[in-house]
């Protein structure tokens, strides 16, 4: 994943999921977990379902980045049901003067 997103991109996460033993699973479902920065200057959490893509054992979800603030962003995709494989990320989202404010 890149590690640098400017605010307001959609930003697509994707995540491939694997026993122990790095075998490939495919699990009934998947959720994205992101804490990010609001405009108060107080961190908060989503959570998104993650959709499973046309390529066996590959799950996408894009985030709507306009409505953080620029920092790091923090995320955590997870399998369901346990046992479940997972995967923490962590990137930042830079703006800039002529970027726009979250709504």
């Amino acid at each position: 994943m890149n590690n640098t997103f400017t605010r307001g991109q959609g930003i697509l996460v994707t995540a491939t999921f694997t026993d122990p033993s790095g075998q490939p699973i495919v699990p009934n479902s998947a959720n994205l977990y992101l804490s990010f920065l609001l405009p108060d200057g107080t961190y908060t959490e989503v959570t998104q379902a993650m959709i499973q893509s046309s390529t066996p054992n590959i799950w996408t979800s894009i985030w709507d980045s306009s409505v953080a603030e620029p920092g790091h962003v923090y995320g955590h995709c997870r399998s369901v049901p346990v046992p479940a494989a997972a995967d923490d990320f962590a990137f930042k989202l830079e703006a800039n003067s002529a970027n726009p404010e979250p709504p």
